[in-house]
């Protein structure tokens, strides 16, 4: 079958993050990138370089596309509470839509200090927690939230989704949203337990109480 040099090169883009995610990247070898792929090894070489190139193209990628996403958030017309489900829900969907990075980047992050990565995912860590902070800060200023650590908040965000997302057993333990499979994942838990940390009081006005 033929492919269009931008087909060529996303095919092989989806076929070695999947197989990175599988496998590990010292695992893997080009021929399987190749092999799985259907296509030539030369084109590897042409379209990304050596192995290692291709792994951190995967990340660049992968992690400029979210913060493009996340980092217009802060500024939408919207009040804080809004912002910050806008944010999960965006946070969410990209490695819902994608268990393969979503596997690929908490493996890396485990062994961030030896990863091929590390400044790339760094970065990204960096952001996301700097984007979060403004909407929570936000919140408090117009009366939404109670002062609380915005680190914290992030904390539990990172440490919690995965777990949801990847339908891990102890998912099933915390909510009766996930699906056999694990690949259905809703964010409603997390959105209620957010309220009950960041709320500044119990009222008939609150945003994240009662929009969800």
């Amino acid at each position: 079958m033929n492919h269009t040099k931008i087909e060529s090169r996303n095919l092989l883009f989806l076929v070695s993050e999947k197989l990175f995610a599988d496998h590990e990247f010292y695992r893997t070898t080009i021929r399987m990138i190749a092999g799985n792929s259907g296509l030539y090894l030369a084109l590897i070489s042409y379209y990304f370089g050596v192995k290692r190139d291709m792994f951190i193209q995967i990340f660049r990628d992968r992690l400029g596309r979210l913060n493009s996403v996340l980092e217009r958030i802060p500024y939408v017309e919207l009040p804080a509470p809004e912002k910050l489900m806008v944010f999960l829900e965006e946070y969410s969907n990209v490695f819902r839509n994608n268990i393969n990075f979503h596997r690929l980047l908490h493996r890396e992050i485990t062994f961030l200090p030896e990863s091929a990565v590390k400044d790339h995912i760094t970065d990204y860590l960096d952001n996301t927690l700097a984007i979060l902070k403004k909407l929570i800060e936000d919140g408090i200023e117009e009366g939404h939230f109670k002062a609380t650590d915005s680190q914290l908040v992030y904390l539990t965000i990172f440490v919690m989704l995965p777990v949801m997302i990847s339908g891990s057993p102890v998912s099933r333990h915390i909510s009766e949203n996930i699906a056999p499979c694990g690949n259905v994942f809703s964010t409603e838990l997390i959105k209620k337990y957010l309220y009950y940390i960041l709320k500044a009081q119990k009222s008939e006005n609150s945003y994240i109480e009662h929009k969800h």
